[in-house]
C-alpha cells in the first residue's frame, strides 16, 4: 500500500482537474477524490474528459462523483486496513481495477492510502530478482569448476 497519495480535492472544477493532474505533466492515470479527508470517488482522466464533452466544466469533482451512479459510496471499490493483499489482488483482477483506495472504515471513508497493480507485484518481482540471481550464481560456479578440472589448474 502506498501512504502518501497524491488526492483531487472534491471542491476543484472538472477543468482544473483535468489541466493540474492530467496535462502534459500527468503521474498516474487516476486519483482519489476527497473532500476534507473523506473519500467520495475515485476520478480518471476519461471521467473528466466526458464530464467536458457534457458541458459541466465548471461542476467540481465531488458533484461528478456523487452524480455518477458508478462511484456512489455503495458502489465504490475499497479496500481496507484488515484485507489481506491475497483478497485485494483478487477484488482488483476479478472487476479489472487498476488501483483501491484504501480507507480506515467503511462509515469514515477516511482515505489512509491506496493499492495498485504495482503494489501487489512488487514483492513477487524482489522474490523473482533473488532466484534469478540465485540461478545465475549457481550456474557460473559449476562452469568455473568444470573449466578447472577439465584443463588443469590455472597458472
Amino acid at each position: 500500500m502506498t501512504r502518501t497519495v497524491r488526492t483531487i480535492d472534491a471542491s476543484l472544477s472538472v477543468a482544473d482537474a483535468l489541466a493540474q493532474y492530467f496535462g502534459s505533466t500527468q503521474i498516474h492515470r487516476a486519483y482519489p477524490v476527497v473532500q476534507a479527508g473523506r473519500l467520495v470517488g475515485m476520478a480518471d482522466r476519461q471521467m473528466l474528459s466526458a464530464a467536458l464533452d457534457e458541458r459541466r466544466a465548471t461542476a467540481t469533482v465531488g458533484e461528478l462523483c456523487a452524480s455518477d451512479a458508478h462511484f456512489a459510496n455503495e458502489r465504490l471499490d475499497i479496500a481496507l486496513p484488515e484485507e489481506t493483499c491475497r483478497h485485494v489482488a483478487a477484488r482488483l483482477a476479478a472487476r479489472s481495477l487498476d488501483r483501491v483506495p484504501v480507507v480506515a472504515d467503511t462509515s469514515s471513508h477516511r482515505l489512509i492510502g491506496i493499492v495498485s497493480r504495482h503494489d501487489l507485484v512488487k514483492p513477487s518481482l524482489s522474490i523473482f530478482n533473488e532466484e534469478r540471481e540465485r540461478k545465475r550464481f549457481r550456474r557460473i560456479s559449476l562452469f568455473q569448476g568444470r573449466d578447472s578440472v577439465a584443463t588443469g589448474p590455472r597458472e
